[in-house]
């Protein structure tokens, strides 16, 4: 794996001895990018059982987390001043507000769905350079472009 990582243009990561860290580098890294984190454990009569997770990065699940929570008490503060106005006997214009939170909500919801759309590429390269190593198999480069590195014969149509 550290051979794999030292000569790779489109991996990065950290290979230790219990942890394996895979993502994405150079020009292929987007803000949807996915990280492969791998646990490595010993398992006296089975040899080394593999943990993985895959997921965002870390900053894009803080900035995941830290919407849910912002919206929350965003929603929270318009309901206790939608409240306060009833009590008082204004027009509750704060209630008003609490829905928009729960609308910004989905769609920070639907965000996280279409980032795994545009991520599976991305996944499938990881998972599939961590099968291969496992596997023992040495994971040559991928291309960039699909069929890149495929000699182009003349005299087969093109399917476009």
């Amino acid at each position: 794996m550290r051979a794999l990582l030292k000569r790779s243009r489109r991996l990065r990561g950290v290979s230790l001895p219990t942890r394996i860290e895979l993502s994405i580098a150079g020009d292929d890294l987007r803000f949807w990018s996915p990280q492969l984190v791998v646990d490595l454990e010993d398992d006296t009569g089975a040899g080394t059982v593999l943990r993985a997770r895959f997921g965002p990065d870390p900053y894009v699940w803080g900035l995941y987390v830290l919407s849910y929570i912002a919206l929350s008490l965003l929603t929270l503060l318009a309901l206790a001043y939608g409240f306060s106005q009833w009590t008082l006997g204004q027009k509750p214009t704060g209630f008003y507000f609490a829905p928009l939170g729960a609308i910004a909500a989905a769609l920070v919801y639907g965000a996280s769905f279409v980032g795994q759309g545009l991520a599976a590429d991305q996944l499938f390269l990881l998972r599939k350079t961590l099968g291969d190593v496992t596997q023992g198999i040495d994971p040559t480069e991928p291309a960039d472009a699909v069929g890149e590195d495929e000699p182009v014969d003349p005299e087969e149509p093109d399917d476009d």
